[in-house]
């Protein structure tokens, strides 16, 4: 069964490479524990009217991220939701 998954990738100062803080994606990790890109599966939660949901587990990983940073990592955050998902006042 394929599950989507938050990952969290690197940001960095262009002049010296210094890790800044990290961006938070939703990806989908197939049955062979593959990450497929978000292209993969955007348009399809578009259409099914998921994406909230979607931007809602990147929003709850990020900040359990940010509660818990592992050791080293930086503690900012870019994550690419949709502004439709801040003004949602319910969880489905």
């Amino acid at each position: 069964m394929a599950t989507v998954t938050p990952v969290f990738q690197p940001l960095a100062r262009l002049n010296d490479r210094h890790p800044v803080g990290e961006e938070a994606f939703a990806r989908i990790k197939d049955n062979s524990a593959r990450l497929l890109n978000a292209g993969a599966f955007i348009e399809v939660a578009l259409q099914l009217k998921l994406l909230h949901r979607i931007d809602l587990m990147l929003f709850e990983a990020a900040l359990e991220r940010l509660m818990y940073p592992p050791p080293g990592k930086p503690r900012a955050f870019h994550l690419p939701i949709t502004p439709r998902s801040l003004l949602r006042r319910r969880r489905i």
